[in-house]
């Protein structure tokens, strides 16, 4: 009966063990989780800023177009490919 029970008690203490280190992990992945979630929002704010910078890039090229300015000109100024300005022009 004693051996039983010391044997219970060791299960016990290896299942309290079990149970911390699986606890630890769980905050570990929760602190992971939320450094994805960080990350992915930093990536949002980064891409809309990409978008916009973008979208103005394209009505420059746009309003230099409509001014007459040559495409070899506004390729020099942008560093735009010839085909890339084209397709911003059709866009007028």
């Amino acid at each position: 009966m004693k051996e039983l029970r010391k044997v219970i008690k060791r299960k016990d203490a290896v299942i309290k063990q079990e149970k911390a280190v699986i606890k630890h992990k769980d905050t570990q992945l929760k602190y992971k989780d939320t450094e994805i979630k960080q990350d992915r929002a930093v990536i949002r704010q980064k891409d809309t800023k990409i978008k916009k910078e973008e979208e103005l890039v394209h009505e420059i090229v746009r309003r230099m177009a409509q001014k007459r300015i040559s495409l070899q000109s506004i390729r020099e100024i942008t560093g735009l490919k010839k085909k890339e300005i084209e397709k911003i022009i059709k866009n007028i």
